[in-house]
């Protein structure tokens, strides 16, 4: 079994060691339970959604029988339009789909500044463009198309509680995830993915 991370920063694990990135956690818990899932890591730091359409053709030549897929923190800094961040989305998922890919996880992403003083320049309005970001997500995805999961680890970081506590997950620029983070990531994701390759 082929398991695809397609993603920008989150998924590559910037910041923490390779050990603590939840893409780490996750590929020594599967190869546990089934060591035939080989899990390869194609998040890229500062990666935007079409960067990672560009990428997608030479990835599906791997024929993966699951692909995650979580981008925006990168197009919501670079003042991507919220219509085009969507269609791109769309179009990476379908063309998985259409190109073989069994099953695909969609990933919102997490809130970031959970602070005030977290971004010099600009937090409110990252803060909120990520928000609008994940809001254009879910409605792209509605309804859900068949062999897609959705994931909203937006509203899994607000189950934590006030902006203190969602603070603890991330490093000090408040958008990368800390190994708390991380490991918050992994448990959350881990059932997901079993689910979607039947283990």
């Amino acid at each position: 079994m082929r398991v695809m991370i397609l993603g920008d920063s989150i998924c590559y694990g910037d910041g923490v060691s390779r050990e603590d990135s939840w893409v780490w956690l996750l590929s020594a818990a599967l190869a546990k339970s089934a060591p035939e899932c080989v899990v390869r890591n194609s998040g890229v730091n500062g990666s935007t959604a079409r960067q990672g359409l560009q990428r997608l053709p030479g990835l599906l030549l791997q024929a993966p029988d699951l692909l995650y897929v979580q981008f925006g923190l990168n197009d919501a800094w670079q003042g991507v339009q919220l219509e085009s961040y969507g269609t791109t989305m769309r179009d990476i998922v379908f063309q998985a789909l259409e190109g073989g890919t069994g099953a695909v996880i969609l990933s919102t992403n997490h809130p970031v500044c959970a602070t005030e003083d977290q971004q010099e320049h600009g937090g409110k309005r990252y803060r909120e463009a990520v928000r609008l970001f994940n809001a254009c997500l879910r409605d792209f995805f509605t309804p859900r198309p068949e062999r897609v999961t959705m994931v909203d680890m937006e509203r899994f970081f607000e189950s934590f509680g006030g902006s203190e506590r969602q603070a603890g997950l991330l490093q000090p620029d408040g958008v990368h995830l800390s190994a708390e983070g991380n490991a918050a990531y992994f448990r959350r994701l881990e059932p997901v993915f079993r689910a979607g390759l039947c283990l």
